[in-house]
């Protein structure tokens, strides 16, 4: 089982579902694959334009652009980090929660009498706890459309939903997928209309790749360390696109820092000499003209902050193979 993780952005009171995203809980699971990292690109980019390469038509672009990010684990402790103000960090992950109804007793009803009104009662106790603080919003559903439409998928299912890879040619869908994993597919029992569909928002029904060519040039920063990642430095194109579309890459590696530098569970990340550096840090993904909010460009990222693509690239080839 190990320690679970959510991305959350704390002065939004806002966290993303990674189970939404057709990933595991586990920082391991989060940062190999490429769902998780596509999505939290979105969410940072600085403001989006109308261009093919910023993925236009998806409510969830540039969120959380600026804000203070990181990934709160269920091991979490108080003192994690200094000087924090917002709730206490070791309820921060159980404040994420994405049924945030009162528990009911009927829920209960396959235990014997005795130990269901014990567990029903500890947990609506619970429950009046956590909505005393307050719980977080889920917004997992603001980005799954721009990742299904970049990546050419589709999610499907309950839990921890299957991404599913499809293609649109001569007006007719189709999984895009080996035999085999389409045996796979239909064993699990999903319809055609689960993946023979549109992403939500999509100005077209399949991403092309030439379209993460030519668009505003990016980098992803963090402001309080003055670092970025290049996206060129992992062979992405250096667009939002670009980003969105590479695995194991620049968005991944900026997911790789969000989480806590030790390794206190099965599925934590190696200590690494990164590690946790961009916890709860300030992160863009930069546009080149100025924004109004007053956040730097690209060309003033590339002259004034640190590049650290090279460490982050040889700590993921580490990790991962």
């Amino acid at each position: 089982m190990g320690q679970y993780h959510k991305l959350v952005a704390p002065e939004l009171r806002q966290y993303v579902m990674p189970h939404r995203l057709g990933a595991g809980l586990n920082a391991r699971e989060q940062v190999a694959g490429a769902l998780v990292p596509a999505a939290l690109a979105a969410l940072l980019v600085v403001d989006p334009t109308a261009a093919q390469a910023d993925l236009p038509g998806f409510p969830g672009r540039g969120r959380w652009a600026g804000q203070r990010i990181f990934a709160i684990g269920d091991y979490a402790q108080d003192d994690d980090l200094p000087g924090w103000a917002g709730p206490a960090l070791s309820r921060l992950y159980a404040l994420c929660r994405e049924e945030d109804s009162e528990p009911k007793l009927e829920a209960y009803e396959n235990h014997l009498p005795a130990q269901r009104d014990a567990l029903f009662f500890e947990a609506r106790r619970k429950w009046q706890e956590l909505s005393e603080i307050g719980f977080l919003d889920n917004i997992s559903s603001q980005v799954e459309g721009l990742v299904e439409f970049a990546r050419n998928g589709r999610f499907a299912g309950n839990g921890v939903r299957d991404f599913l890879p499809v293609k649109h040619a001569h007006g007719r869908w189709s999984l895009d997928c080996d035999v085999k994993t389409k045996e796979w597919i239909a064993r699990r029992g999903y319809p055609r209309e689960a993946w023979a569909r549109p992403a939500a928002g999509a100005p077209t029904p399949t991403f092309a790749s030439a379209m993460a060519q030519t668009g505003p040039e990016r980098v992803i920063a963090c402001l309080d360390r003055q670092e970025f990642l290049d996206p060129q430095a992992f062979g992405e194109p250096a667009t939002l696109a670009g980003i969105v579309c590479g695995s194991e890459g620049s968005a991944a590696a900026a997911l790789a820092q969000l989480f806590h530098p030790r390794c206190r569970g099965g599925g934590d990340l190696s200590e690494f000499a990164r590690a946790g550096g961009w916890r709860n840090g300030r992160l863009i993904v930069s546009s080149p003209e100025p924004s109004a909010a007053g956040l730097p460009t690209t060309a003033e990222i590339r002259s004034r902050f640190t590049d650290i693509s090279k460490p982050m690239k040889r700590f993921l080839k580490k990790e991962f193979g």
